[in-house]
């Protein structure tokens, strides 16, 4: 049995330590060297352990795994790459035969994943990786359409409002203001957009916060840049305070 050397890198330590106790119990042929916390303690170790495999996370907290990936001489490790984010970029990169995985990932998953580390030559897999990184990482947002799938550049989403069962996107496009609809619940974007400065202002309306020019106290509103003007509710008041 062939055998391969790996580091974990995840800033998440539950992620690290499930990761970790999968390979440990389950998988031989991985001899795991280290785990890592941050992009830069990876940007450290890995030229000195020069492991077969690096399991990483895309969003290390200081950096993303694509900062580390354009400094480092990576072409003979294999990368398999891990998110929590189950938006379509993660099928995209499926579709691409690279190897990466959803957390909180599975053990059936992980051993498609291994099984498929001789299948192409990493130098391949990272110069597309790179050659697709703003399109695929979760700086842009993918919304599935009837018949495709469009993505968004996600510092220029005004706000997004929920119409039963659907949301509407509204977005900046050159100098205008456009609008896309999807069959996506605003539930979802909630999850995907917090840690983009979106905040929930009411039941109805997530909206980005650098797009937010002032707060009206007397009638409850918010004032966007692009001259919108959307209800905060009782309970989200405290936002503006």
């Amino acid at each position: 049995m062939k055998t391969y050397s790996a580091v974990i890198i995840e800033d998440e330590a539950m992620y690290r330590e499930h990761l970790t106790e999968l390979l440990q119990n389950g998988f031989p042929e991985i001899k795991l060297l280290k785990t890592c916390c941050s992009g830069e303690e990876a940007l450290q170790q890995l030229p000195l352990l020069a492991p077969d495999v690096v399991f990483m996370d895309i969003d290390l907290g200081d950096m993303n795994a694509f900062d580390v990936i354009g400094q480092l001489n990576l072409s003979r490790t294999r990368l398999i790459f891990t998110t929590a984010y189950t938006n379509w970029a993660a099928q995209a990169f499926q579709v691409n035969a690279l190897h990466f995985l959803l957390k909180p990932i599975t053990k059936p998953d992980l051993r498609e994943a291994i099984d498929r580390l001789e299948e192409r030559h990493p130098a391949v897999e990272v110069k597309e990786l790179l050659a697709n990184m703003h399109q695929f990482t979760h700086q842009t947002l993918a919304i599935r359409e009837k018949k495709a799938i469009q993505y968004l550049i996600i510092a220029d989403i005004l706000f997004l409002e929920a119409d039963e069962s659907y949301t509407k996107i509204f977005y900046l496009k050159k100098e205008d203001v456009a609008s896309i609809t999807t069959s996506q619940g605003l539930l979802y974007f909630e999850e995907e957009l917090q840690k983009h400065g979106f905040l929930r202002i009411n039941k109805k309306y997530l909206v980005n916060s650098q797009y937010i020019n002032s707060y009206n106290r007397t009638d409850s509103t918010a004032e966007l840049s692009s001259g919108h003007l959307l209800p905060v509710s009782r309970s989200k008041r405290y936002l503006f305070m």
